[in-house]
């Protein structure tokens, strides 16, 4: 009986080792990698040390010329595929997953039907509730569920079956100098190749502004091409610009500035004191629909720490908050959980409710009482875009 593994990004290869070395599970024999870069050709991909693995599969070479990132197989397609990795999944017992949403590892243990699944989750998403509803037998199944202690002082969502792995802290002292994180947003469909390419060149001007010196940690699914036009769009820097991949974080060290997204790193970057920015934000925040977005979760966690409008959430009222989104996310997951979600709510403060949570939502979940009609209509008034609150108004609310 031996196991498999299906990782995805640089985080997931890691978490696997540090999962491994805490005697999580059998070290795998076989290594499935996959890619989720809109052109994966083109981008970094992932390479275990020599040896580290008995068999090495690339999945983007298997499916050719389909891509992983687009790849819904029907029941054709699963059996042709499942005839093909014969020989590499007769006798698993374990499967090991980097996020068990994903259409190539949801492909991958349903060909393997009598394996266990462990299943690893390096970003932030790891503290919240499935991002896609999962049938009951598929949930038997899971046997732990691994992730990385962004923020320790949280309980996750999946609560028993959590083990987490503590985050490594940048090294030494804030030096003088200035990091940008990139992020793989046009990889997960939260932007398009061209604002991911503006919003690292504008996140390296604010850099240039405060530092002499850059280092950029890009992310692994941003293709040579957009590397190369944001270096001409950034030739103008007076700083010196130096460029790495998003390992770099941990090797580099700890600047005194870093700018970014949504890089978890930027957590532990912030409680080894350096300043941190996060431009924009906030305002993608606010335009994420539906309610049920993936990225409402992590991106709810890194402004609550990182935001500089308000003072950072206390570890109670972020733990009382994680308790809530995770269940208006996701109330058929856990429905016992209304409950706990209600009293969690009744703790929060008001600026807390009205900058994460939606009214309407946690109406129809039953979790507050119908607003007025009159009511409903100004608060969706006052929040719109760009609107400037009008005087004398303040008696309709």
């Amino acid at each position: 009986m031996t196991t498999l593994a299906v990782i995805r990004t640089v985080p997931g290869l890691q978490l696997l080792r540090a999962a491994v070395a805490r005697s999580g599970f059998e070290h795998p024999r076989t290594l499935v990698t996959s890619s989720d870069a809109p052109i994966p050709e083109l981008a970094a991909r992932l390479e275990p040390m020599s040896g580290e693995y008995e068999q090495v599969i690339d999945f983007q070479e298997l499916l050719g010329p389909f891509h992983p990132a687009q790849w819904e197989p029907g029941e054709v397609e699963l059996s042709l595929l499942g005839g093909v990795l014969k020989r590499w999944t007769a006798g698993v017992s374990t499967v090991v997953v980097e996020d068990l949403d994903h259409p190539v590892c949801q492909a991958l243990v349903r060909l393997i039907p009598a394996a266990s699944i462990v299943v690893l989750q390096p970003g932030l998403e790891a503290y919240g509730p499935p991002a896609a509803r999962r049938n009951a037998g598929l949930e038997a199944r899971v046997l732990a569920h691994w992730y990385v202690e962004h923020l320790p002082q949280l309980r996750p969502a999946m609560a028993g079956l959590a083990r987490g792995v503590p985050a490594e802290p940048p090294k030494g002292r804030p030096g003088n100098w200035a990091l940008v994180v990139g992020t793989d947003q046009a990889a997960r469909a939260g932007l398009s190749a061209a604002e991911e390419t503006g919003l690292l060149v504008s996140h390296l001007r604010l850099a240039a502004a405060a530092a002499d010196t850059i280092k950029v940690a890009l992310s692994p699914s941003m293709t040579p091409a957009q590397v190369a036009v944001a270096r001409w769009q950034c030739r103008d820097l007076a700083a010196q610009v130096e460029w790495g991949e998003a390992g770099g974080v941990r090797r580099w060290g700890t600047p005194a500035l870093a700018i970014g997204l949504d890089a978890p790193e930027l957590l532990a970057l912030e409680r080894a004191g350096a300043r941190v920015q996060t431009p924009g934000l906030r305002q993608r925040l606010m335009g994420l629909t539906p309610f049920q977005h993936p990225l409402r979760l992590p991106w709810m966690l890194l402004d609550s720490q990182l935001r500089t409008d308000l003072p950072p959430v206390s570890d109670v009222v972020a733990q009382d908050l994680l308790d809530v989104v995770s269940y208006v996310l996701r109330p058929e997951w856990r429905p016992e959980r209304a409950e706990r979600a209600a009293a969690a709510l009744a703790r929060l403060p008001q600026a807390e409710r009205a900058r994460y949570l939606w009214q309407r939502r946690l109406e129809r979940l039953g979790l507050v009482a119908p607003q007025p009609p009159l009511r409903r209509w100004w608060g969706r008034l006052r929040h719109a875009r760009g609107l400037v609150r009008a005087p004398g108004r303040a008696a309709l609310e």
